[in-house]
């Protein structure tokens, strides 16, 4: 029957109409709300950049009124005859001079709120006086440890035990040598909490947060981000300034989210300041609004399908069913079309399609019964012409076996040749299980050495306990060993092997047989590959390609044999049989 798979229908031009005429409408109004959505983002980006930048500055300006204060307290006369004159002050000097230096640090503290405590540690007297109580230490002699210089560029923080510090040395790190280490150092602890407290006041939203870190990543503080999360922002943040830009702004992808994030750098203090929020909650109207609109665009489309398929439904679909039915007959699947609950012109054409395929399906079922018996009766012609010639070599050493008194022997060779006789002369039983098959070529194998001795030698690998009952055509294993005794070692004086080994597969077993024979050539495995390949009548095959056609019919076109070189030199037959399922074969398979 003729298809026509681009036809262009009457349902399909009464969508395409309804679709035509609302789709300007969708089109102006999402226009309309990613307008609107992108001047919200922007404001809202302007929004966040102006508190981010005050905040920075005054941070900056701090941090650097801090550094300002401590340089300008290396030149405090008291500090340097502390750390100059010490040993020929007197007691009451130099009591004075450490209660004017701790006044003096006192009000160094109460001038910004960003300082937890301010100290000085004086070498030549080795100790440290500070703001707080003398319990607490303070960094000398790790940061001498990290080569501390003076810096008067930048602000240094450095952190140390969960602290941060601006500790500034006197003087310069090139006169340690000559002074055996720095006179003094001002340390100014910054109270994190406070600039904690502040980076919390500018979270607006839930899920929102804000970072201050060094842009070295040296330190950071955060209103209690997770690490896995801040590690992402600051990558983020090292690929957006790559441009040496101080500020800026964008999106970023967190947990599958989308998050507006800007950010401000302090040159100064080397530092940046980061704020993000959710995206769907600054942008919350606008994106709920979006929601609806695809919503509503959605129910549309539903709307017109359904409106459509309601004025053509009592023609379109009866169409569709018997259209679809034709070609699943064209594709070989002949089955009844369903029921049609109207009484008019499809009632009609559905039940004279019905007796259609009624009549087809007789027809099928009787090619299939004489296809079927014409394989069968070609079948039995093939097996019958399996004939063990082995049989004179067997009764001849038996004969010689009982000339010679060898009892024992002739007993164990009679009982092999009566096993092999039961298994030959089995009826009605086409399909056997591998196990009963492999059985029996051991048995064949068995009478086989009885005759070529140490000659040749035979291994059999274990047959896997699921291949048992897997159903094979009866007599296919023996014929490949004959074959092999007969044209691959029957010439060969000493050392002659035999393999049979089993593989299996998602659809099917491999029985794979070897030898180590040398009369084969590529010329002639090349021949009987070609004969395996081609066409020929039943009359000429035997052998190899007996089993091979009789492999073919029961796997209906499936399987067979495969030819190739050993890697010992001799032969390679590869018997791929499909799996048919033991239902096939429990009569005939009798278990194992």
């Amino acid at each position: 029957m003729r298809r026509y798979p681009a036809e262009f229908t009457i349902f399909k031009k009464l969508v395409l109409t309804f679709l035509l005429v609302l789709t300007p409408l969708y089109v102006t109004s999402m226009m309309m709300n990613e307008t609107g959505s992108k001047t919200l983002k922007t404001e809202i980006s302007n929004s966040m950049y102006s508190k981010v930048s005050y905040y920075m500055n005054t941070i900056d300006s701090e941090f650097q009124r801090i550094v300002t204060q401590q340089f300008e307290l290396m030149y405090d006369e008291d500090l340097s005859k502390l750390s100059v004159a010490y040993s020929t002050m007197s007691n009451i000097q130099r009591m004075d001079s450490i209660l004017r230096l701790s006044k003096r640090l006192v009000i160094l503290k109460s001038s910004t709120r960003y300082v937890k405590d301010i100290a000085v540690y004086i070498q030549a007297i080795d100790r440290t006086i500070s703001t707080a109580s003398s319990s607490i230490s303070f960094p000398t002699n790790e940061l001498f440890d990290k080569e501390l210089s003076r810096i008067t560029a930048e602000v240094p923080i450095r952190l140390w035990n969960d602290r941060m510090f601006i500790s500034i040395p006197y003087p310069e790190r090139q006169y340690w040598s000559a002074l055996n280490g720095p006179s003094f150092v001002i340390h100014a602890e910054i109270d994190a909490k406070a600039l904690t407290d502040d980076l919390n006041r500018f979270v607006s939203h839930a899920d929102g947060g804000s970072l201050l870190a060094g842009v070295k990543r040296d330190w950071f503080l955060t209103d209690g981000l997770l690490s896995e999360r801040k590690n992402q922002l600051l990558d983020w943040l090292e690929e957006k300034s790559e441009d040496d830009r101080n500020h800026g702004s964008g999106t970023f992808v967190m947990d599958n989210r989308p998050f507006m994030v800007t950010y401000q750098k302090a040159p100064a203090m080397d530092a940046v300041m980061l704020t993000y929020t959710p995206e769907e909650q600054a942008l919350g109207p606008m994106l709920k609004y979006q929601r609806w609109y695809w919503v509503l665009s959605v129910i549309s489309v539903i709307v017109v399908f359904a409106f459509s398929s309601s004025i053509y439904g009592l023609i379109h679909r009866p169409l569709v069913r018997l259209l679809q039915s034709f070609r699943s007959a064209e594709r070989g699947h002949f089955e009844r079309i369903g029921p049609y609950r109207f009484k008019d012109e499809f009632s009609y054409l559905y039940l004279h399609f019905n007796q259609m395929i009624d009549r087809l399906n007789v027809l099928v079922h009787e090619v299939y019964e004489q296809k079927y018996r014409a394989q069968l009766a070609e079948l039995r012609k093939l097996q019958s012409q399996i004939n063990p010639h082995f049989f004179y070599n067997s009764f001849f050493i038996l004969y010689r076996m009982a000339q010679s008194e060898d009892y024992e022997s002739v007993m164990r060779l009679a009982r092999h040749l009566g096993d092999y006789y039961r298994y030959i002369a089995r009826d009605g039983k086409d399909l056997i299980g591998l196990g009963a098959e492999v059985q029996f070529t051991r048995t064949y194998a068995e009478i086989q050495n009885m005759r070529f001795g140490k000659r040749i030698r035979v291994e059999f690998a274990d047959l896997p306990e699921a291949l048992y009952k897997i159903p094979i055509p009866r007599l296919t294993l023996q014929p490949i060993l004959e074959n092999v005794y007969e044209h691959g070692l029957e010439k060969k004086a000493a050392d002659g092997w035999i393999g049979v080994s089993f593989e299996e597969g998602d659809d099917r077993i491999a029985i794979v047989i070897e030898d180590n024979g040398d009369q084969l050539d590529d010329r002639q495995l090349d021949e009987l590959n070609s004969r395996l390949n081609s066409p020929e009548s039943v009359e000429e095959s035997t052998g190899l390609i007996n089993i091979h056609r009789r492999i073919r019919i029961y796997g209906k076109g499936r399987g067979g044999l495969t030819l190739a070189r050993s890697e010992r030199g001799g032969l390679k037959v590869r018997v791929s049989i499909p799996k048919e399922g033991e239902a096939h074969v429990q009569t005939a398979a009798g278990g194992r």
